[in-house]
This record gives C-alpha cells, structure tokens and sequence, in this order.
C-alpha cells in the first residue's frame, strides 16, 4: 500500500505570518511488496505562498528546481518529484520551503 503525509513546520516558530517561512515535508511510504509504476507526487502551493528557490530536496539531497537531469522541479508553482518505478518497501521524504505572502 502506499500512503502520502504532508507537515508543515514554521521556521523559528510563532504563527504563520506574512513574511515567515513554512518547512514542507511530504513523506512518501510504500508497503509491503510490488512496484508502484511511474510514482510521482505533485504539491501546488496556494497563492498565499512564494516557494523558497532551491530549497526542494529529496532524501536530504538538494535538488535543482529546474526541469532537469535530478527527478525533482518547481515549475508552475507546483513542487513536483518523479519516483519512476518504485519497489516497496520505501520511504521518500521531499523537503521545501514557501514565506507566507
């Protein structure tokens, strides 16, 4: 099976307002046996939220927000990160900042 939770975190705390900075983590978990076929998972910010540049990781491992060679990007104010064919059991943790507008 696979399961998607999102978490919001504020950096240096307080609540979320104009001007603050809001730590996005999505954690990806396949269970059990198989292949999830061309896995990939799409985070449109909502209009209240400018996307930190180059913030995006996945795994800890800093990617490019351009559509390029790594599996990640931000285009289109969506964060957007292709797993490919993936074998369970796994876990993926995609990583991004936004400042609340």
């Amino acid at each position: 099976s696979a399961s998607v939770v999102k978490t919001a975190s504020i950096a240096g705390g307080g609540d979320a307002a104009p001007g603050k900075t809001l730590v996005y983590a999505i954690t990806v978990s396949l269970s059990g046996t198989g292949t999830a076929g061309n896995l990939v998972i799409t985070d449109p910010l909502p209009a209240e939220l400018t996307y930190v540049p180059n913030s995006l990781t996945v795994d800890a491992v800093s990617r490019t927000d351009a559509a390029d060679a790594d599996n990640a990007q931000f285009s289109a104010n969506t964060v957007s990160v292709n797993f490919g064919n993936t074998a369970a059991p796994i876990t993926h943790v995609i990583r991004f900042s936004a400042t609340v507008n």
